[in-house]
């Protein structure tokens, strides 16, 4: 069995993107305000005008290389995923030691088909009106400690990124 780790929400937030937003700066951005070190995305619901979003290689690529997907909308969008903090840096995500840590998973779809992949900056609110509905659910976590930790490839070696995982005692 894999790391098994205790913790408890005691609080929810909701954070509203404006219209034209990058889906990830203002997730990011509402993570600090609010001084989440470890939580959840528990849900993401809206609309997308432009998805950008990393996900596995065609078939017969090398394992460890990741393809980025940019499509146009208009796009719904629904997601989830994990907050923590970052040690290291480097990565496709570009991740920065001491930064708040997203991983988050999107599915989209539209007129073309649907997608699922990694958020990543690119990805824009589209809304038809001054005030967008597009919203996340945000809970904070105590008791536990996720860290992303990223590595970059030195001579000849593939950097890599994990995510540690550890009870702490709660302040």
């Amino acid at each position: 069995m894999g790391t098994v780790a205790r913790g408890h929400a005691h609080e929810m937030y909701f954070l509203r993107l404006a219209p034209d937003e990058d889906v990830l700066a203002g997730l990011q951005s509402a993570i600090k305000e609010v001084g989440i070190h470890t939580g959840l995305v528990t849900s993401i619901t809206g609309s997308l005008h432009r998805a950008r979003l990393q996900h596995f290689p065609h078939v017969g690529r090398e394992c460890g290389s990741v393809d980025v997907l940019e499509v146009e909308g208009p796009l719904e969008v629904t997601g989830q995923g994990i907050i923590g903090a970052t040690r290291g840096s480097g990565g496709v995500g570009g991740y920065v030691d001491g930064e708040p840590y997203v991983h988050v998973h999107l599915v989209v779809t539209g007129g073309l088909g649907t997608w699922c992949g990694h958020l990543m900056e690119g990805c824009k609110v589209r809304a038809h009106h001054e005030i967008s509905h597009f919203t996340f659910a945000i809970v904070p976590v105590s008791g536990i400690a996720l860290t992303l930790v990223a590595q970059e490839a030195r001579s000849g070696q593939r950097g890599f990124v994990y995510h540690e995982l550890r009870e702490v005692k709660d302040s």
